[in-house]
């Protein structure tokens, strides 16, 4: 299971990469973020803290 960020919906919000307790995600404000796959927990911490549907699990 891979958590991928929805390029086609993000807009470039911050609310879920300051919450990230592993620091796996990486971009800059109203820029296109990135999840470290190696980093990233599989928390699930992103769906508890944002309104918007920009991550995909695949």
């Amino acid at each position: 299971m891979n958590y991928t960020i929805n390029k086609d919906k993000f807009v470039g919000c911050r609310t879920f990469k300051k919450h990230c307790p592993v620091v796996a995600i990486t971009g800059e404000k109203k820029q296109v973020h990135e999840i470290n796959q190696d980093h990233c927990i599989k928390c699930g911490k992103y769906f508890t803290v944002c309104k918007f549907d920009y991550v995909i699990i695949d």
